[in-house]
């Protein structure tokens, strides 16, 4: 019985002894298993950061091969400037203006257009043969759509600024003439031509075909050579619906041919459009909590072409008409 008691009253004493020895050993291995843990999440880390680096420099490589060259961008891209400033706003004038383009990033060069098309290729970087180098004021006496855009020294194009100037009692430019005496439409000449039907991103995919039609009647001699109901034709080449954080919409047309009378005239200009950009006013509602995380679901405006917008196409081969009717007197 003595020896009995004696020992429990060891155990007794060697119990809180032997759970305290048990309680540090539990934290030493919970604090091996942590460190063993941060180790693991510390590596995986870094083979993350590493894999992330390789995609930006593959990326990299990749945008920079598949750049194209164009004044401004001979070849490469390191940063998009920010979009330039219009001097004048949007909006009805009755007399001439001259509109200036501000850069808001040091050291970019400005371009434009005023043809109703973009400045840019439907890569949305590069630029096209038709965008002019701001040199100075514009001066603008017609119903006009100004697109302008910022490029950085051996960077891409930014974001496209434009404006729309109404002058309700201007005349429209009268059509160039384009066909010589003997009838001949040569490799080079300018058609102004307009669409026939509407095109818009929301709709449209690639491969689909556009009416057009000479802009006016052109006569040469008293002739009309080129009706203004001759059909031309272009196509679809690019599309992209508009799209999150306020991203626009693209639509790209290729124009290909006219045809008169069984011939048929080989045309060639592609264009891209652009719909309303509310890229930048997504930017800056993020800066709004809660409100700016919505904005992220904002889309911007389609790209769309209304019936009757012209366009410029350019005559790819000698092409021989003749006539298709006297010019009416006129009274």
């Amino acid at each position: 019985m003595r020896l009995f008691l004696a020992s429990c009253a060891l155990l007794f004493v060697a119990l809180p002894a032997f759970s305290q020895d048990m309680s540090q050993q539990m934290a030493m291995d919970q604090a091996q298993q942590a460190a063993t843990d941060a180790t693991m999440a510390n590596q995986q880390a870094m083979q993350d950061s590493q894999l992330a680096s390789q995609q930006a420099q593959q990326f990299a490589q990749q945008a920079n091969a598949d750049a194209i060259n164009t004044p401004g961008n001979p070849g490469m891209y390191e940063a998009r400037a920010w979009h330039p400033d219009i001097s004048v706003k949007s909006g009805t004038y009755d007399a001439p203006i001259k509109v200036r383009l501000h850069e808001r990033f040091h050291g970019a060069y400005l371009y434009y257009t005023t043809d109703g098309w973009a400045p840019t290729a439907p890569d949305g970087l590069t630029l096209t043969r038709y965008a002019h180098p701001y040199v100075g004021p514009i001066t603008i006496d017609r119903t006009t759509r100004l697109q302008a855009v910022a490029v950085m020294p051996y960077g891409g194009a930014s974001l496209i600024s434009d404006a729309v100037y109404t002058f309700p009692h201007s005349v429209p430019p009268t059509p160039p003439s384009i066909i010589s005496t003997d009838g001949m439409l040569r490799a080079g000449l300018k058609i102004p031509l307009v669409f026939a039907a509407p095109v818009s991103s929301s709709h449209a995919e690639i491969g689909d075909t556009v009416p057009l039609h000479p802009a006016t009647d052109i006569q040469v001699n008293g002739h009309i050579y080129l009706p203004a109901q001759v059909n031309a034709q272009a196509t679809v080449v690019h599309v992209d619906t508009k799209g999150l954080a306020g991203m626009p919409g693209e639509l790209t047309v290729r124009v290909d041919s006219l045809t008169l009378d069984g011939i048929t005239v080989p045309l060639h200009r592609t264009a891209t459009c652009f719909g309303q950009d509310h890229f930048v006013r997504t930017i800056a509602w993020l800066m709004v909590p809660v409100v700016g995380l919505a904005a992220i679901a904002a889309h911007g405006g389609e790209a769309a072409i209304p019936v009757g917008t012209p366009i410029v196409a350019h005559v790819v081969a000698n092409t021989r008409i003749v006539p298709a009717t006297p010019a009416a007197p006129v009274s």
